[in-house]
């Protein structure tokens, strides 16, 4: 994933230091301009894991976006508060960890029939889904589909995306990055 305009490339480094979290190395994201994109094809199963910290509630702030051919993937937070996963479908799974500025644990899973989410291992929630069967034309991180609106104001310190449902690995996955990133 890359960024080739400067001027939309989130920071890592601020007045010569390294951006922390927690004691952890952060990119930044300013919320008006910066995003990642990337060429990535994906579907009909992703399983993502995320440390983030959304801390704008005024709009839609996305963790990840794509489009693509019958559907796209989506992560992020509702103006609302509420943090959610969806297959672009209008059927979307809220978290019942309400927004709280801070830094988070997510798992999210898209597959063709549904779509889930969790934050720092609270109730896994899930609606069913019909849209999900894409090759994506863009895959953009921190923005919009398009990397041209609803922008990150936050940080992201790790995403991973899984080709595949890991939902039975998800505990000891979580397990790990929370041993690393202490979130909880």
């Amino acid at each position: 994933a890359v960024q080739a305009s400067a001027s939309s490339q989130p920071q890592i480094v601020s007045s010569g230091a390294v951006i922390n979290e927690n004691g952890k190395i952060s990119v930044k994201f300013n919320g008006t301009t910066d995003c990642i994109q990337n060429g990535l094809s994906v579907g009909p199963t992703v399983t993502a894991f995320a440390v983030s910290k959304i801390v704008d509630e005024l709009d839609y702030n996305f963790i990840y976006d794509s489009f693509g051919t019958n559907g796209r993937i989506r992560f992020g937070l509702y103006n609302l508060g509420k943090y959610f996963a969806d297959n672009g479908d209008g059927s979307t799974a809220n978290s019942t960890t309400p927004s709280n500025g801070l830094q988070n644990l997510f798992f999210t899973k898209h597959t063709n029939s549904d779509v889930s989410i969790s934050v720092n291992q609270d109730t896994l929630k899930t609606a069913a889904s019909t849209n999900f069967s894409q090759n994506s034309q863009y895959f953009v991180i921190g923005a919009r589909n398009d990397g041209a609106d609803r922008f990150l104001d936050g940080t992201i310190q790790e995403l991973i995306l899984y080709p595949s449902d890991q939902s039975a690995n998800r505990v000891a996955i979580e397990a790990n990055i929370n041993t690393h990133y202490t979130i909880y």
